[in-house]
């Protein structure tokens, strides 16, 4: 299978829930703020997708570089990040990034306000397509590819401590707390209860806005 066989509609999604939960087999990491996307390498050409579908390469060349750097054929699913002054994911910068059109405009932000591709799975790799298989798997073969450099990270989740790392979250006003079920499969397009979103309530758009 060709890597552009997989585009931003095959994106899965977590579903919004109400209340903190520790279930056996799951993982729970921050739900970063900044843009979900899709990369996606084959042979020489490396290319960036929003959640939309739409190129995004050029308003992140430090990724891009990054990503030049990952060998073989590839499909990985991520999350674009600009930190701020303390560290923490800020989406004015990725959105500013993110609507740059000039060149000399992304080159000043690339020095001014890098950007990093913090991924999470990996969906195919030299033409074998993994979404079939459970994501413990995936995870271990991504940690094989990937090599946290400046531009890209390898998110590396947290079993069992879903309370407190939700209350970091809020305590360090962060987005959200994501769970999910290493067992599951196949990975699968749309919003699926094997992936769990709680958000902190400063940031819920939503009746129920987090875990409570």
């Amino acid at each position: 299978m060709k890597s552009s066989a997989i585009g931003a509609d095959d994106l899965m999604h977590a579903t919004l829930v109400r209340r903190a939960f520790n279930r056996a087999g799951w993982v729970f990491d921050n739900k970063l703020d900044g843009f979900r996307a899709l990369a996606r390498r084959d042979g020489d050409r490396v290319e960036l997708l929003s959640r939309t579908g739409r190129p995004i390469a050029i308003n992140f060349p430090d990724v891009v570089s990054a990503l030049r750097g990952v060998d073989g054929s590839w499909v990985l699913d991520g999350e674009l990040v600009v930190p701020d002054e303390r560290g923490h994911p800020s989406f004015e910068g990725i959105r500013r990034r993110g609507v740059m059109k000039l060149p000399s405009s992304i080159a000043a932000a690339v020095r001014a306000a890098p950007a990093a591709l913090c991924v999470f799975d990996l969906l195919l790799i030299d033409g074998e397509d993994l979404r079939r298989l459970p994501l413990r798997e995936r995870q271990a073969r991504l940690a094989d590819l990937v090599e946290t450099v400046p531009g890209l990270q390898l998110v590396r989740a947290l079993p069992d401590r879903v309370e407190a790392l939700f209350a970091q979250v809020c305590e360090m006003d962060l987005q959200a707390i994501v769970g999910k079920d290493l067992a599951a499969a196949p990975y699968e397009r749309g919003v699926q209860p094997t992936w769990a979103k709680g958000e902190n309530p400063p940031y819920s758009r939503q009746e129920a806005p987090g875990f409570r």
